[in-house]
């Protein structure tokens, strides 16, 4: 066969491996980051990087896989798969008789009934277009989940960790030039968003700082790699100036955000970011100068962003107190109601906004409305019922079993940023009690991105230099009989 037929059937094969590269992990998530920060609205945003996301995801099953898939990590691809397959489950219609002896439809039925209309065949969710466009939502976390397995990068995480620090360095600049600027400076990304605050590539101040806490500790996990190759011999002092003054600009972002929760987490996560840097835990006193230390700086970004001076700068309320209609309580506990009237079934995946109305008293709705729990636990449990608990308990059980085994592995770079990823993770799961950072597209595909690290990185707890060394008697002798 000719050298020239031989490049043209491998054409094909070259394109797609072109494709696959271009659309990589790390270009997908930037992308996620930079367009993906609004959690309603920005539907064409939104849509365009859910359609690149499906061809990305498209691309990379058809590359062939360049590493194999841990066994500890098919558990996320199962509950990822069953959570696909709840929501597609609830699009299917049912027969009248089914769908209206379910709870919660039986106002529904009642509505045809005095219109004079037969029940039709209806599905399980109570608003199927918003479980349809939730669908949309799910593909660039599984793209990104997909992809970050398939690609030899992954082996190091170096240009991941670059783009998760880089853009929220980026994310920081841009508030403060947005706090600047002004409504008038056309630099906020989303009509749908806290105007005068720093909300960076964010829709809102409490998802800005969720970012860059997650990114602290990938952060930390990037200077432990500089400390290595500077007791090698490589010192780049310019790195380590880049990544002081990054450290400085994402506690500074964090301080001016103003957001509550991001002060609740900003100590906790400081500390557990130095443990990330450092090849061993501290000692008593290490320890107690870094929770003090962390401490005095989450106290110096209360006073700042509460100052008189920058009146408006962040809002730090998170409402715990607040009994009124649009307080967190209250959304509790009318979530929770709603919750017990929808048990097992669920109101159907992203349909809160459109039935959560029915709970709230039409003599005292604002004129803001709630569109969402503020609690994603509670919101899971009623858009999806008993499946969605089973899912989350799931989820957590695993996050912590990975946890615990990735905080006891050795000092390889996969254990390391299995170790950033953890931390990432439980200031997600920790903000999601008050809020619904996952929502997000931008900090859903970071977490997934983070299970990825998570999931993947080796637990074993024997350096691989000195299995290397154990192994290398082994080889020579080998060797010899040959």
């Amino acid at each position: 066969m000719s050298a020239r037929r031989r490049a043209s059937r491998a054409a094909p094969g070259v394109l797609v491996r072109g494709v696959g590269l271009v659309f990589s992990a790390p270009v997908l998530l930037g992308m996620a980051l930079v367009l993906g920060g609004a959690s309603r609205g920005a539907f064409a945003v939104n849509g365009v990087l859910q359609a690149i996301a499906g061809l990305v995801l498209a691309a990379t099953l058809i590359l062939p896989a360049r590493r194999p898939i841990e066994p500890a990590f098919r558990v996320v691809l199962g509950l990822a798969g069953c959570l696909l397959a709840i929501c597609a489950l609830q699009l299917v219609p049912l027969p009248p008789k089914v769908w209206s002896a379910l709870p919660a439809r039986a106002e529904i039925a009642e509505a045809f009934a005095l219109m004079g209309r037969a029940l039709p065949p209806m599905p399980l969710s109570l608003s199927p277009q918003e479980t349809m466009l939730g669908l949309g939502r799910c593909l660039p976390p599984l793209a990104i989940l997909v992809c970050a397995l398939r690609i030899r990068a992954m082996e190091e995480g170096g240009g991941l960790r670059w783009v998760i620090v880089s853009i929220a360095a980026l994310s920081c600049m841009l508030g403060v030039l947005q706090v600047l600027t002004g409504r008038d400076g056309g630099l906020y990304f989303y009509d749908v968003t806290n105007w005068g605050q720093p909300v960076g590539f964010m829709a809102n101040v409490n998802h800005q700082a969720c970012f860059l806490l997650m990114a602290m500790p990938f952060l930390a996990a990037t200077a432990a790699r500089l400390e290595v190759r500077y007791g090698m011999g490589d010192s780049d002092f310019g790195l380590v100036l880049l990544i002081s003054l990054m450290a400085a600009l994402l506690v500074l972002g964090v301080m001016v955000a103003g957001s509550m929760a991001g002060y609740l987490m900003l100590a906790p996560t400081l500390v557990v970011s130095v443990l990330v840097f450092r090849r061993r835990a501290p000692g008593p006193i290490g320890l107690l100068g870094l929770v003090l230390g962390s401490g005095i700086v989450a106290g110096l970004g209360f006073l700042v962003a509460s100052s008189p001076v920058l009146v408006g700068l962040g809002m730090t309320q998170m409402d715990l107190e607040d009994r009124g209609p649009l307080g967190r309580p209250s959304t509790f506990e009318r979530t929770g109601q709603a919750i017990e009237d929808t048990f097992p079934v669920g109101s159907g995946f992203g349909s809160f906004e459109r039935f959560f109305p029915r709970y709230e008293d039409p003599d005292t709705i604002p004129a803001a409305f709630v569109n969402h729990a503020h609690n994603d636990y509670l919101e899971v449990v009623l858009e999806l019922g008993a499946p969605g608990l089973v899912l989350i308990v799931a989820a957590l059980a695993w996050i912590l079993w990975r946890t615990v085994r990735v905080w006891r592995a050795g000092e390889e770079e996969s254990a390391r940023l299995g170790r950033a990823a953890s931390v990432a993770l439980g200031v997600v799961c920790l903000h999601s009690l008050v809020d619904y950072p996952l929502r997000t597209g931008a900090i859903a595909c970071l977490a997934a991105l983070c299970l990825v690290f998570l999931g993947q990185a080796r637990v074993d707890r024997e350096p691989s230099v000195r299995r290397a060394s154990r192994a290398a008697p082994e080889e020579a002798a080998r060797h010899v009989e040959l």
